[in-house]
Order: structure tokens, then sequence, then C-alpha cells
């Protein structure tokens, strides 16, 4: 029962986001106590989305074989509850990071309610990639604006299209029984896998010549080979232990 909770909010992605919002904090700004309401916040935020959406999408769970035990009990009380602990934690961030949380909050539950990722192409990877763009932002803007952070906005971007494209690429076969509109489902899966080659080594280039970022290169490097021989879960998980360890990093340095 603990691993299907697990799975039903999706901890690997959650702590995954919640390391891109510490991260864009740790870039900006010394460590202090408005960290552990970060990473609470995303957390408990993204758990909600995502069990929300388990709720939303029972019927792509049910084609891809991998319906929760939670989703078939129709568990709405799960998302009711972190969404609640998120709304706690996020009320004690700056006004202004509170406003953003509440605007990318709303945003995803609009996203799975209206279940928009099966009726446009390209919508799915355009709210992954913004959302853990938004996430970095308010991590960083938490005290102040900078010019730079809009810049790493967008290699934030880049990696939260990545990300759910290695999630289509994997699941194809389920989305074009389940209607969703991905890349790999309208423009085949070789063409979605050439188009993450193509990400991965733009990836690879910016990150070595932004310092920040260089510690993603091996990750990216290790994405590569593992796409290449068509080893999805070692893949996906290599990205999403990237922005795990990544504020680790900085806490350590």
């Amino acid at each position: 029962m603990i691993k299907d909770f697990l799975r039903f909010i999706r901890l690997e992605t959650c702590l995954f986001i919640s390391g891109i919002a510490l991260s864009g904090y740790l870039l900006f700004n010394q460590p202090d106590w408005i960290m552990l309401l970060l990473f609470a916040t995303t957390l408990f935020s993204c758990a909600t989305i995502y069990s929300y959406n388990h709720l939303k999408d029972k019927k792509e769970y049910k084609e891809n074989r991998s319906l929760n035990p939670y989703a078939v009990k129709d568990r709405k009380d799960i998302p009711i509850l972190t969404g609640l602990f998120s709304f706690l934690f996020a009320i004690l961030l700056p006004f202004h990071s509170f406003l953003l949380f509440l605007f990318l909050f709303l945003f995803g539950i609009f996203y799975s309610a209206t279940r928009i990722k099966s009726k446009f192409f390209l919508i799915k990877n355009l709210y992954t990639a913004f959302s853990l763009g938004m996430v970095f932002l308010i991590g960083a803007s938490v005290y102040q604006f900078e010019e730079a952070m809009f810049i790493y906005f967008g290699i934030v971007f880049l990696f939260g299209w990545l990300l759910n494209l290695l999630g289509d690429i994997r699941g194809v076969e389920g989305d074009r029984v389940a209607g969703v509109k991905s890349i790999p489902v309208i423009l085949g899966y070789k063409i979605g896998k050439r188009i993450a080659y193509l990400l991965l080594l733009f990836l690879i280039s910016v990150c070595t010549f932004f310092s920040p970022f260089r510690i993603f290169v091996p990750f990216l490097f290790a994405i590569l080979i593992f796409l290449y021989f068509d080893l999805h879960k070692p893949a996906r998980f290599s990205l999403l232990l990237s922005f795990i360890l990544f504020p680790l990093t900085f806490l350590i340095i």
C-alpha cells in the first residue's frame, strides 16, 4: 500500500520538482529557513496535482495497465489534504512568492481537470516546461528579481520539455490508445527520439557554457546513452536524480 501511495502522488517527480525550487533559491540566495518552506510547499503542491491528475486520467492509466489502487478507490481525500498542507506552508512565503505559487497551483489543477493535453498537440510539453520554469523562478525570486533568473528560467524550461518528452517516448503506446497528442504519437517514435537527441545535445552545450549548470552534463550524457539503447527508465531516473542532487551540491559548497 505504501508503494501504491508513493506512485499515486509521484514522489520521485515531486522530489525532482522540489529540487528545482531549491536550486533556484540557492543560485541567488544564501541558505536559510525559507528553504524549508519552499521545499514543503513545492512537495505538497506537486503531490496534490499529480494525485488529482491520477484521478482524472483513469482511462489513460488503465490503457497503460498501471491504474493505481488509490485511483480505483477514487481517493479524493489525498489531493485535498496535500493541497491544504501546501497552502499552509505557502502563506508563510513572501507575498509575491505566494501569488506565483497560487497561480501555478490553480494552473495545474485546471490542466488536470480539463485533460487539455489530449485535445491539443504540444500542450503537454509546454505545460510541463513552463511549470518547471516557474517553480525555479519562485525559488530564485523569493527576495528579489534579477535579470539572470529569466535566462536560467529558459534553461529549466528546456529541462522540463526533455522530462516530458522522455515520458512520452516511454509511454507512446498507452498515449496513442488514450488519445493523448504527444510528440511520439503525432510525429512517430523515431522522430520523437531524434528531437530528444537534439535537445540533449543543445542542453549539454548550454550547461557547459553556464558554469552553475555544469553538474548536469554527466547526467545528460548518461540520458543520451540510455535513450539510444531504449533504456527509458534509467534515462528518466538520471534526469530526476540530477535536480535532486543539484541543490545538495550547492549546500555542500
